[in-house]
């Protein structure tokens, strides 16, 4: 046999695929020379069964269907059921339990929080959690998420709420 001399991964493939092709079947198997056009396809020892393709599209349909729909669902606004905003209740609420995410949507809406001043909102929703030193911002805890905490965030101008979004931190 005469030694080979191979430049590159593409050579080095095309000499493997050459000496494969000429090998005689193992096991019952077809030569890799018999597959027309898709010679590295063959290379696969088994073939996969009708129950293993189910199972696979099973799988995929999980990953790829089931498991966003939950996440979109564990939001801050659909984790608990909707209740009416109260003041008492909001101030007295743990961060790690789901009170203050139910009573969001109302705050949010019938409520409202733009155009409330500083003292308005922190009468409402008590003083601000902030942990920075940033007036313009100010947040407040709302209820676990899957690894943080979602947060109601208030952009001030003029000591009036301009803008309020919820995140997750």
């Amino acid at each position: 046999m005469r030694p080979v001399q191979l430049e590159g991964v593409a050579d080095i493939a095309a000499w493997r695929l050459s000496h494969l092709a000429d090998q005689k079947p193992i096991f019952g198997e077809r030569p890799l020379s018999n597959v027309s056009g898709f010679q590295y396809l063959s290379l696969m020892s088994y073939r996969m069964s009708k129950k293993t393709r189910v199972a696979g599209c099973g799988l995929m349909l999980v990953i790829f269907i089931l498991l966003p729909m939950l996440f979109i669902g564990g939001g801050a606004y659909t984790e608990t059921v909707p209740r009416p905003f109260n003041s008492e209740v909001w101030k007295s609420a743990d961060n790690w339990d789901n009170t203050r995410c139910a009573m969001l949507a109302d705050l949010r809406t019938r409520i409202g929080i733009e155009g409330k001043t500083r003292e308005e909102l922190a009468e409402l929703l008590g003083p601000d959690e902030n942990e920075r030193t940033d007036t313009g911002l100010s947040h407040w805890h709302l209820c676990p998420s899957f690894m943080d905490i979602w947060i109601l965030e208030v952009r001030w101008k003029n000591d009036i709420a301009e803008d309020s979004w919820v995140r997750d931190t």
